[in-house]
Formats: C-alpha cells, sequence, structure tokens
C-alpha cells in the first residue's frame, strides 16, 4: 500500500514537472502570441502559478510604460491535451485597462477596415470571457472612460462574440450591446449593435436620451457599414433642437454621414451637414446649410436663451439660407482645407481650416446692413472689419471642448 502510495506521488511530482519545465512556458507564449495577433506586441507577463486543470497569472503588461495592463487571468487547460494540440480550453479575465489618445484611436479604426478578423477563430483558446474592460481615452482637453465586457466563443468553422460597452460621464454617455459572427476563413464577418440612453453635451452639440444602431457587414472583399443615431431633443450650439439624426451609410464611392436637426419652436428652421467620407482625398466632400424659416422668431429664441443680446435687430430678410461647401479644386497638397460660404442676400468668401491645428483663416464679404447684423451675432472685433470686408482669424478646438 506504501509503494503504491509512493508510486502515485512520484507520478504527480513528475507531470508536475513536466507541465512546470515543459507545457507551462509553451502555454505562456500561446497566450502572448495571441495577444501579438490583436496588435499587443510588447507584453510582458508577471506572476503565474500552475495547477492540475490549468494556470493563473496575477498581470500581463500590455505596454512599454505599465499603464496598460490584464489583471487575474485564469486559464482551464486539460495538460495531456494541451501537450500534443496546444490549445487552451478557456480563459477568463477578471480586470483588464487600456489607454489611448485620439490619434492613436483613430489609427485604430483605420486599421478595423483591414484587420483579420479570422484571427479571433485562430487563437488557442476555445472560449475567451473579459469581465471588467476598462477604456480610457484622451481627446482634447478631456478625458472620456469606456467600460464593458466581452466574450468569445469558438464553433466549428466560426468563432461569436458578444460586449457590452458604456459610457457615464457628463461629455458623453450610452449604453449599448454588441453581437458579431466571423468565419474561420474570413470569407464572412457580421456585427451589430444597439444604442440607448444615449447622450453627449459640448458646446457643438447636446442631445438628450437619444437611441441607435450599428451594422457592419463583410463578405469576401466587400464590406458595408451603416448606423443611426436619434434624439428627440437637444441643443445645436445652445439652441434648443428637436428631431437631430446622424446617418451612416455605404455608397460606392465611400460612407456618407448625414447629421439634420431642427429648431425647437420654430417651424421650418432646419441645419443639415452631409460629409462624403472616400478612401479618394479627391472624391472627399462636405457641404452645410442653415435654413431659417421666420428670421423674426429664430433671433427672438436667441434672446431666450442668452446667445445674443436684446438690442440684436433684423436685416431687411424674413428667410434666411446659410451654406457651406468644401472646395477641394482650392487646396493644394497638404494644405488647409478650403471652404466656400455663401448667405442669402448678404455674405460670400472663403475660409480655410488648418487640421493639425484647428485654426480657421480666411475673410467674407457682406453688405452693411448685413454687417450690422453679423456683428451683433458674433464677437468680431473691429479690426477685422475693414470697409464691408470680415477678416476670420480664429481657432474652431474650443467648439469641441468640454463646457
Amino acid at each position: 500500500m506504501k509503494q503504491t502510495f509512493f508510486i502515485f506521488v512520484l507520478l504527480c511530482v513528475l507531470l508536475m514537472s513536466g507541465i512546470y519545465f515543459y507545457a507551462l512556458p509553451k502555454a505562456e507564449q500561446k497566450i502572448l502570441d495571441g495577444l501579438a495577433s490583436l496588435g499587443i506586441n510588447n507584453a510582458k507577463i508577471e506572476g503565474t502559478s500552475i495547477h492540475l486543470t490549468g494556470l493563473k497569472i496575477d498581470k500581463i503588461i500590455l505596454d512599454q510604460d505599465g499603464f496598460d495592463e490584464i489583471k487575474n487571468l485564469n486559464a482551464n487547460i486539460y495538460w495531456p491535451d494541451f501537450i500534443r494540440t496546444k490549445n487552451i480550453d478557456k480563459i477568463v479575465i477578471e480586470e483588464s485597462s487600456l489607454s489611448m489618445t485620439a490619434p492613436e484611436l483613430r489609427q485604430s479604426f483605420i486599421k478595423l477596415g483591414k484587420f483579420d478578423w479570422s484571427t479571433l477563430t485562430r487563437l488557442s483558446v476555445d472560449a475567451l470571457i473579459i469581465h471588467n474592460v476598462t477604456l480610457n481615452l484622451s481627446a482634447s482637453t478631456k478625458a472620456l472612460r469606456f467600460t464593458g465586457n466581452f466574450k468569445l466563443r469558438k464553433q466549428n468553422d466560426f468563432s461569436v462574440f458578444s460586449s457590452q460597452i458604456k459610457a457615464a460621464q457628463y461629455d458623453l454617455g450610452f449604453k449599448s450591446q454588441w453581437q458579431g459572427k466571423v468565419t474561420k476563413n474570413n470569407d464572412s464577418v457580421t456585427l451589430e449593435a444597439l444604442f440607448e440612453e444615449v447622450k453627449a453635451n459640448n458646446k457643438l452639440i447636446e442631445m438628450n436620451r437619444g437611441d441607435g444602431w450599428l451594422s457592419y457587414i463583410r463578405k469576401n472583399n466587400t464590406s458595408e457599414i451603416s448606423g443611426q443615431v436619434e434624439a428627440g431633443s437637444g441643443k445645436i450650439f445652445k439652441v434648443p433642437a428637436k428631431n437631430i439624426s446622424l446617418v451612416l451609410g455605404h455608397e460606392n464611392e465611400g460612407y456618407p454621414i448625414l447629421f439634420r436637426a431642427e429648431a425647437a419652436g420654430n417651424e421650418g428652421t432646419i441645419l443639415t451637414a452631409d460629409y462624403m467620407y472616400a478612401h479618394d482625398v479627391q472624391k472627399r466632400d462636405f457641404k452645410a446649410a442653415l435654413k431659417i424659416g421666420n428670421l423674426e422668431n429664430f433671433l427672438q429664441t436667441l434672446k431666450q436663451e442668452n446667445l445674443i443680446a436684446e438690442e440684436t435687430s433684423l436685416p431687411q430678410l424674413d428667410t434666411l439660407e446659410t451654406n457651406v461647401k468644401f472646395v477641394p479644386e482650392k487646396r493644394f497638397s497638404g494644405g488647409p482645407i478650403p471652404f466656400d460660404v455663401v448667405a442669402q442676400n448678404g455674405l460670400n468668401g472663403t475660409f480655410l481650416i488648418y487640421p493639425d491645428s484647428f485654426d480657421v483663416r480666411g475673410s467674407l464679404e457682406t453688405e452693411p446692413d448685413f454687417l450690422k447684423f453679423v456683428k451683433n451675432l458674433f464677437p468680431i472685433p473691429d479690426e477685422n472689419i475693414v470697409d464691408d470686408v470680415i477678416r476670420i482669424d480664429g481657432n474652431l478646438e474650443s467648439l469641441i471642448s468640454s463646457h
């Protein structure tokens, strides 16, 4: 009996030694390889312990600075099968934190269009669960935080994944649910998302209790993306608005983004903005229009909201229409982005936006009666006006900054 027990203990010791010296490094490398396939190349494992049914990692540092990390990773591994197949049954991550700047986020979206989604099906794990994911985004003068979770499960020739993501801040808030499916050979990818309780608060737009959806489909070498967010009320440039909507679509030339909003309490006053994003820079386009059905009523609303002075007077107009349009033929390579602006019976000119700094430069020509009206609406320094020409010299960054 003692001899049998001794042999059993010896076999357990040999098994654990084999796992520790051979299988454990292989399992750790598989986890690092999986992170590398997702674009995380500098990960470093700290604090690994093994047991008969798997391993536990206290921390994985994801970047060279140590800001991004994974905590408490538990991997279920049937060691005899792993030695043969190098496959992990399940990984459960209790906590993960990531940080990103706005330029890095833009680059990530660009890479997303070229991402090999079948990487998710080729991961050496049958199931992946991440309970607490935190993304800290540093943008302009503010920081945004997104939290959520993620689940991935492999099923024969495809993988299914789901996630819940939310933000709960003054500047941005929403709750969302995501569902996706990708085939093993990457010839089909579907991603669907639903949004609720969408809110936004900045100097450009305020949105309350919005909802929406997003859809992404890729088959073979073609992809389509569409989506929509709607809110019944909010503000545009502090002006009360209703029926606010943002629509994203897909056409052969690129991706049109359409924005619409109506002024609350001012029938016939509509703001529209259409942007065409195309891979070919020459085919990108932007145009916006503000149509005011009753100028007197609209100015009264601005006065009630303390957006303009009480003494602001009307020009000789009952209605007003202003159009802004991107004019690519006026742009030289790498230079600022030019726009033409025309207001009904009173204003026309060109201004330039410098994309790196958001500086705005240009000039607008107007008429004396309309010039007085414009000066009442906007704080234009006297030195920026010569005769009936207004010199534009400012920066747009304050429009998207926090209150």
